[in-house]
């Protein structure tokens, strides 16, 4: 809803089209822009190929990407872990990235439109920064998609599209609920500045922390000073 109070068409994307179709509904009804429901596994080469197409089809070139697909994994101590669970998170997590994005690169039109803002912003974690315990999995997955990240921005510059991660910090969402009243936790419209900073602006190759840009705007400091370079040192343990 983000992208379309701004103005924007948008395709929202499910497992299933139950999933979405209420939102695409509530999108045309609230902001009166094009809102398209789409059914996929985005870990399915065929079903992203035809989600792309279709939402090429029905609202024109793809300007904007939000990689938001993925999943958590048990809190266990790493030789716990399911290998078999592991794999399936990295096929969400990471390969899913590079699916949807070659194929919007290559089918919904987004290198071929060279007269528009083109972005692509990737959903993190600050567990893709810091080597949190009981997690490496999910972790793993996200050392990997900052690394994607800062990848497809240096092969994509070249093209004028801007490849960009936030770190949303805890949302409470149906796949990923967070106890009510715990601290620290956002919803997901609370990501609307971090999103639209990314979005509208010209960097690339960039993280920001939603945590802190509320933390800037609280103290009246330059929403700039929280995007960093994805290639600075920042590893903690």
């Amino acid at each position: 809803t983000i992208c379309a109070s701004e103005g924007a068409d948008v395709a929202v994307i499910a497992r299933t089209s139950a999933d979405v179709e209420g939102l695409a509904g509530e999108i045309r009804d609230q902001y009166g822009t094009k809102a398209v429901a789409l059914a996929c596994d985005v870990t399915s080469e065929e079903q992203v190929r035809a989600a792309v197409s279709k939402a090429a089809e029905e609202l024109g070139s793809i300007d904007i990407l939000i990689n938001n697909a993925g999943k958590g994994c048990p809190k266990l101590d790493f030789q716990d872990q399911n290998i078999a669970d592991f794999r399936s998170l990295l096929d969400l997590n990471v390969v899913s990235v590079l699916l949807v994005t070659s194929t919007v690169l290559k089918a919904g039109g987004m290198l071929e439109a060279t007269d528009r803002r083109r972005n692509i912003i990737n959903i993190s974690s600050k567990a893709g920064k810091q080597g949190f315990t009981k997690i490496l999995p999910y972790s793993a997955s996200k050392f990997a998609l900052e690394g994607m990240t800062a990848s497809m921005a240096a092969e994509l510059k070249e093209s004028g599209i801007r490849v960009n991660s936030i770190s949303p910090g805890m949302v409470d969402t149906p796949g990923f609920p967070k106890a009510p009243g715990r601290a620290g936790v956002r919803t997901p419209e609370s990501i609307r500045d971090s999103l639209l900073l990314l979005a509208l602006g010209d960097m690339s190759g960039t993280y920001i922390h939603a945590d802190e840009l509320d933390a800037a705007a609280a103290d009246g400091g330059d929403a700039m000073r929280c995007v960093k370079r994805i290639d600075e040192a920042d590893f903690k343990v």
